[in-house]
């Protein structure tokens, strides 16, 4: 959508600029996996436009997939714990809300 806070006007264009940055387009983070004590990211699996899965793995992985796709991510990585909204515990997708735009019209007659 262009939206100021985009990914690709803040982040990217800042880890371009970088010579240890290699970009890798058209592919899709499908989980980020974690070390055996689940307190660090070590990797994150991502599938190509072949449909080909590889893992990378990174000293520090940053998400900026923006309000749906972090909490999505988060939730697929077993990342935080999910919010249940029965019993109020949790935090990962709590307040989880995206904003639309959507109107109201009235016919004055």
């Amino acid at each position: 959508m262009n939206a100021k806070a985009s990914a690709h006007f803040t982040v990217i264009p800042l880890a371009a600029q970088k010579n240890n940055v290699e970009m890798r387009t058209n592919a899709r983070v499908m989980k980020v996996n974690l070390d055996t004590a689940k307190t660090r990211a070590e990797s994150v699996t991502y599938i190509d436009a072949a449909g080909r899965e590889f893992e990378q793995p990174g000293n520090l992985v940053v998400l900026c997939a923006y309000a749906l796709g972090n909490v999505h991510l988060m939730l697929l990585s077993g990342i935080g714990k999910p919010y249940n909204a029965a019993t109020g515990d949790g935090v990962i997708g709590r307040n989880y809300a995206y904003q639309i735009g959507s109107g109201a019209h009235r016919l004055l007659r």
